[in-house]
């Protein structure tokens, strides 16, 4: 199996194949010498289709998470940013994802925009984007959560704007966990 495959694969998608088309041009152009469309399959049996016909949120995430680990040795970015790469992901499937993303950080800083909490608790800072109004204009803040908040904030995700001992509790074990 391709490092691809294997990585899809710790990442829920055990079946996924994809391949890369390339189609070569009659001329070159500032976009390049080649048409290159990516293919996927989620599932056995089922035939290689164009990425952008068939996948869905979730697994675009993944393939997208897997290309930047797989790739991450050979690629000398300094800041990694990921807007909901967990999107349509939950559970164990959450916690391979966040265990990725962490081996990431060991190679590069990490910015990750997220709502599972999976995600969150690997975070070393944990920021809170909220938008509020100022002079009749909604602006986008930001906070650095402390330890304290941190945990809040996860179990926020976890039960709602209602958290309980129970999420606050499961919160601190879920950090525990991906530390």
């Amino acid at each position: 199996r391709t490092a691809m495959q294997k990585t899809l694969a710790q990442l829920g998608l055990e079946n996924a194949r994809i391949s890369f088309h390339v189609e070569p041009m009659d001329q070159i152009s500032a976009q390049g010498a080649a048409l290159v469309e990516l293919y996927f399959s989620a599932n056995k049996g089922e035939p290689l289709q164009p990425l952008s016909k068939i996948a869905s949120g979730g697994e675009v995430s993944r393939i997208a998470l897997a290309l930047k680990t797989i790739s991450a040795d050979m690629v000398k970015e300094r800041t990694l940013i990921f807007d909901e790469i967990d999107v349509g992901i939950s559970g164990q499937v959450g916690l391979e994802v966040a265990a990725h993303i962490r081996k990431l950080s060991c190679a590069a800083q990490v910015l990750c925009i997220t709502h599972l909490p999976q995600t969150a608790a690997i975070a070393d800072h944990h920021y809170f984007l909220y938008k509020k109004e100022i002079q009749n204009r909604t602006v986008t803040q930001i906070k650095q959560l402390s330890p304290g908040e941190h945990v809040l904030e996860i179990a926020r995700m976890f039960s709602g704007n209602d958290t309980t001992k129970v999420s606050i509790e499961a919160a601190k074990q879920l950090i525990e966990q991906v530390h």
